[in-house]
């Protein structure tokens, strides 16, 4: 069983050099600001009641795709990379509070949600109502990508509280994450500890560097066809 190895944001630009990878994984987090607003939006309370009282909730709101509900600076850069990049296959996961793991073209009603600032029982409690565990890593061991870019703070990442073994068929970046050898082993795991001066470099802020760096990982990719994995 092999750690989750260190990279730099410089060597991960020139690791991503070398990947022939045209299909990428991208799972991101919410974001607290949305761009659409409502007088009623969904809340946790909302959640806790069950997939089906949420859809009669969503058939009294407005609903978007997920991937364009999010106006946080974190999610509007990521989907301008997105956006430029023609030449790849990206397949989009949005791990919402409210929602749980949620393609990016799902259509979803806005609400007030948030793992951020919970203590860690609350945490756990909300993300194994949401099966946000179990799905994450499904997410991760079961893609038929080519790479795989999980860009999520401290607290979405202890929602998803992934444990060793992780298996994951391709390589996966963890970007600004900072897992120890203890915590997380499986195979072709990687991750890319962001600090304040890779914020000062990139000329971005801490909330949204890790969509700045995962831009830059795009368009360094060839787009080509196979996939090589460690």
């Amino acid at each position: 069983m092999n750690p989750i190895y260190d990279l730099s944001p410089d060597n991960l630009l020139s690791f991503a050099l070398n990947l022939k990878a045209r299909r990428v994984q991208i799972i991101t987090s919410c974001t607290g600001t949305k761009s659409v607003e409502s007088d009623s939006p969904l809340t946790w309370s909302d959640f806790v009641n069950g997939a089906e009282w949420v859809r009669e909730r969503e058939q009294a709101s407005v609903t978007v795709p997920a991937k364009t509900l999010y106006s946080g600076r974190q999610h509007t850069t990521l989907m301008q990379g997105i956006t430029d990049r023609f030449n790849l296959d990206i397949d989009l996961s949005i791990v919402s509070a409210g929602y749980g793991l949620i393609a990016g073209d799902r259509q979803i009603a806005p609400y007030e949600a948030t793992f951020s600032g919970l203590g860690s029982a609350e945490i756990k409690h909300r993300a194994e109502h949401l099966n946000l565990p179990a799905d994450v890593r499904g997410a991760v061991e079961r893609t038929v990508a080519d790479l795989t870019l999980v860009l999520l703070g401290a607290d979405y990442l202890k929602a998803c509280n992934l444990t060793s073994p992780l298996l994951a068929p391709c390589p996966t970046l963890f970007i600004g994450s900072n897992y120890t050898e203890d915590q997380l082993q499986g195979s072709n795991l990687f991750q890319v500890p962001l600090t304040n001066e890779d914020a000062k470099a990139f000329n971005a802020g801490q909330v949204w560097l890790k969509s700045v760096i995962a831009n830059q990982v795009l368009a360094k990719l060839s787009g080509g066809v196979s996939r090589e994995c460690a």
